[in-house]
């Protein structure tokens, strides 16, 4: 599929899918995590599992 100039393309990634390089313009992407409040509270239980550097964010679900 292939959108139209100033379209956009949304789907899941649990899709498999590619981005193939830019030929003319720009490409941009938005890329939002969306999860429900138990996905959530697995998502911060996780954050043990990252480097000590990044910084630990709180997690809010968007369905509150």
């Amino acid at each position: 599929y292939e959108a139209p100039p100033g379209g956009a393309v949304v789907f899941s990634c649990s899709l498999l899918h590619e981005a193939t390089p830019v030929t003319r313009g720009r490409r941009y992407a938005y890329l939002p995590f969306l999860y429900d409040d138990e996905a959530a509270k697995i998502r911060q239980a996780n954050l043990q599992f990252l480097d000590d550097s990044l910084e630990k964010t709180e997690t809010r679900s968007a369905f509150r």
